[in-house]
């Protein structure tokens, strides 16, 4: 079967060392564009911005003497997508960036010299790239992992799932900001827990959530698939390496609700409504 190609979300700019900090804050100040970088990032993050729905990466990178762009492309199959190029005489280029491990894609040239990552879009659970295996695969629903939320999520209203890796449904929500919603929880940070004075943390009714509830549902779920779900890292690690998220960008915030009133009344979420210990 022959592969189809879409255009893939991400384009990366590669800048010299000697010109990055001015590449960046002509990105960052003179055009002033939506920056996508996590909140509180440090150096090991590459900042990012929204470009037109693109996501553009600006990789600072020593050795180089001049700027090159790097773009994505798609692919239903990645096999005969290796193969299609191959007849097509395109050059392989593995060599010149490691991907990370698991991460079904390669890299080429075009003829103009042009390097593009060449990624799958049916990636399963645990690889990288935008999921849309079947059980994502649901009308306009995107599923994505939580370390891609930047890449992939726009700052519009939405609705949004999150699963376990297992298909086991954990909670429906929405945001008016879908992707500043979607870190909030990936952060589950500890602080946003209040005891409140005299209280116990062993009972959900002495313990209010200052930002979202499911840092509360997953605290007094206590453990999961062995993660320590009472400590903020146990949550993070837990969201980023067992569970997935589906997605679907709405028109409005009452739209999303209405949504979200009758996935809730299908009673499958369970970290909803009052919180019960080890639920």
């Amino acid at each position: 079967m022959k592969p189809t190609f879409q255009p893939g979300r991400n384009i990366a700019m590669k800048v010299p060392a000697h010109e990055y900090q001015r590449t960046l804050a002509f990105y960052r100040e003179t055009l002033a564009l939506e920056e996508l970088t996590p909140t509180g990032a440090e150096g090991e993050h590459t900042p990012r911005f929204d470009f037109g729905g693109k996501v553009l990466w600006m990789d600072c990178v020593p050795g180089i003497s001049q700027a090159e762009i790097w773009l994505e492309v798609v692919t239903d199959d990645l096999e005969s997508a290796a193969a299609h190029f191959e007849e097509h005489a395109c050059t392989r280029r593995d060599e010149i960036e490691p991907l990370p491990e698991g991460f079904r894609a390669f890299w080429i040239s075009s003829p103009a010299n042009i390097i593009h990552l060449v990624s799958e879009d049916t990636a399963s659970g645990h690889t990288g790239g935008l999921m849309t295996n079947a059980a994502c695969d649901s009308g306009t629903m995107t599923c994505i992992r939580f370390s891609e939320i930047e890449r992939y999520v726009p700052a519009l209203p939405g609705l949004y799932e999150i699963y376990k890796d297992d298909g086991a449904a954990l909670k429906v929500g929405i945001g008016v900001n879908l992707r500043k919603r979607l870190i909030q929880h990936r952060k589950s940070r500890q602080s946003r827990l209040i005891l409140r004075a005299g209280g116990d943390w062993n009972n959900p009714a002495d313990v209010r959530s200052a930002q979202l509830i499911l840092a509360k549902h997953l605290y007094f779920a206590g453990s999961i698939d062995g993660y320590d779900l009472r400590a903020e890292a146990g949550r993070q690690a837990f969201l980023e390496e067992r569970c997935y998220i589906r997605f679907r960008i709405t028109s409005s915030r009452e739209e999303a609700r209405s949504l979200e009133c009758v996935l809730e009344a299908g009673g499958a979420f369970p970290f909803q409504g009052r919180v019960n210990p080890g639920r």
